[in-house]
């Protein structure tokens, strides 16, 4: 768990940055995910997450997950992307996820490869993420 003062990093497509807090890092992420890798619409929850959270406790990412979706993202050999629509994660997007015709589902996992998360990407175009990738 980090402590205070802690910084974050990460890298999204070839873009590295570097953040004084989670809610930086999750926005900055956010962004380069976006913009780096031009995708429409992210979503993040990690479960169990609240206890790093501190402040950002409320935010979408450490929202509940039922456990069955974490039973599914657990079970993800490799990333799935493709067409098939899990409506619970959809709703991750917000009211855009109303026009998202394809997703990509990555699971996170920590340095012993537990679960803790799934990442989201969501598009309108069909062909966006599909099944080769």
């Amino acid at each position: 768990m980090p402590t205070s003062g802690a910084r974050y990093a990460t890298s999204a497509a070839t873009s590295s940055f570097a953040a004084a807090t989670l809610p930086e890092l999750l926005a900055a992420l956010n962004l380069g995910l976006r913009e780096g890798m031009n995708v429409p619409h992210v979503a993040l929850r990690i479960w169990g997450g609240r206890a790093y959270a501190g402040d950002g406790a409320e935010r979408d990412e450490f929202q509940a997950v039922p456990d069955e979706l974490k039973e599914q993202a657990s079970s993800l050999a490799h990333p799935y992307c493709g067409t098939t629509l899990e409506p619970r994660i959809v709703a991750w997007f917000g009211p855009a996820g109303e026009h998202v015709k394809s997703v990509a589902h990555l699971p996170v996992r920590d340095a012993t490869g537990a679960c803790i998360g799934l990442l989201a990407f969501g598009s309108e175009d069909v062909m966006r993420f599909f099944p080769d990738m």
